[in-house]
């Protein structure tokens, strides 16, 4: 027979056509260990205390595999396949089931999450409580719960199956999980970006551009209106803070004319009375998290934006082993952003400052972060394809697994006929 192996462990000299008695309650007093995880939700099944529990678990799971070349323990070709298809998604959750056996907060809840989890589990303590038994007095073969004599037969469709629902779990259920951690690390990243462009944001306006026009505005004589207002804020002042003070200063004075008001706004604006509370770092400093000043907080992120990147780059190419960091677009935004801020030695004062100024490419600093930006939103689009792709394949894949045992079947059974009909 084939190696059959379950958990690393060989144990093809070790199944038998009838399970005692005694072997088939050993193992099913452990696997049924595994139905309380089933109706978990990920708070809960990612506690250190069930996260201990499911660690026993497993090994003792994989004692008992270990431990199969004795008859209490010796099992039936399923049994033993339902077994391997449990293991099989644990490993493919990133959970370590040796002995001793590991399940960290994030693999647990893969595994909650792996497709068709609550079926395996149920699948393998079913094999227990249906298993083909052994009377040890007569000899004769029963199966659990039913007055059935039937025996099972170590069919090559049975073997081939098997194999095919372990390998393609294992193969599916790691895509998946692959897929989630790159919709999780773009998640990050946008996060992250988010919080740049707030320190973006704060920025005080472009005084050259609005000085410009400001004049324009004061070489045009007719223009008295709100709406003038409101695209000297929307072009230059982008909503800044500065804006509504300056608003407040303009209404309390009451202009009449947009000339005064043009006037005013360039006496404030250029000759040095901006409050200091505008300033690029004082406005920054808001954003910023308690015990860190702008400097500090301008590091960490730049350097989480390397870091994803970093972890983008990693679980890309697990997904694809062609993957090249260096022509993506995505990676390339990351790391562009990061690189604008690290150029600038980390200072709040020197990055905001140079924020619109346009380098050999004709980009900016503010340009980079809305690339990076809409990159992210692109691949959050991309991958949610790819995943519902991915779990159709999935949902198909298995049931060509019946099918493909289907059809070894009408093969042997014709090859069969063929032989008895000579």
């Amino acid at each position: 027979m084939p190696l059959v192996s379950v958990n690393g462990h060989n144990v093809s000299d070790d199944i038998v056509d009838l399970v005692t008695v005694e072997a088939r309650d050993n193992y099913e007093e452990i696997i049924v260990k595994f139905l309380p995880f089933i109706d978990m939700d990920h708070d809960t099944i990612s506690s250190a205390a069930n996260r201990a529990a499911l660690e026993d678990v497993i090994e003792e799971l994989d004692i008992f595999a270990d431990d199969s070349d004795q008859a209490e323990n010796q099992l039936t070709l399923e049994m033993y396949q339902s077994m391997e298809i449990l293991f099989a998604t644990l490993r493919a959750a990133g959970v370590d089931t040796g002995s001793p056996a590991v399940v960290d907060a994030e693999s647990a809840r893969r595994w909650l999450d792996t497709p068709l989890m609550r079926e395996i589990v149920l699948s393998a303590v079913d094999s227990a409580r249906y298993a083909h038994l052994v009377d040890a007095d007569s000899g004769i073969g029963s199966v659990a719960g039913q007055n059935n004599s039937a025996l099972p037969v170590h069919s090559l469709q049975t073997l081939i199956g098997a194999e095919y629902v372990v390998r393609g779990t294992e193969n599916f259920t790691t895509t998946l999980f692959d897929l989630k951690d790159i919709l999780q690390i773009n998640s990050e990243a946008i996060k992250t970006l988010s919080k740049v462009q707030e320190m973006m944001n704060a920025r005080e306006p472009e005084g050259r551009d609005l000085q410009q026009y400001i004049r324009y505005l004061q070489f045009d004589g007719s223009s008295d209106n709100s709406e003038d207002w409101n695209k000297t804020n929307r072009y230059f002042f982008r909503d800044h803070p500065l804006f509504e003070h300056l608003s407040e200063l303009h209404s309390n004075m009451q202009y009449t004319t947009w000339l005064e008001v043009a006037d005013d706004i360039e006496s404030i604006m250029f000759q040095g009375t901006i409050p200091a509370e505008y300033t690029n770092d004082a406005l920054a400093a808001g954003l910023v998290p308690d015990g860190m000043d702008t400097d500090e907080y301008l590091e960490e992120l730049a350097l989480d934006l390397a870091r994803i990147a970093n972890e983008y780059e990693n679980v890309s190419e697990n997904l694809d082993p062609n993957f090249d960091a260096d022509s993506d677009s995505f990676y390339l935004a990351l790391r562009q952003v990061a690189k604008d801020i690290i150029d600038e030695d980390f200072d709040i004062d020197d990055y905001l400052e140079k924020a619109d100024d346009l380098g050999e490419d004709g980009s900016n600093y503010q340009r980079h972060i809305t690339d990076a930006l809409i990159e992210a939103q692109s691949l959050n689009e991309v991958k949610k394809q790819d995943l519902r792709a991915t779990f159709f394949e999935f949902e198909e894949f298995m049931k060509s697994a019946g099918n493909m045992i289907d059809k070894i079947d009408r093969m042997l059974n014709k090859i069969a006929g063929g032989i008895a009909g000579r």
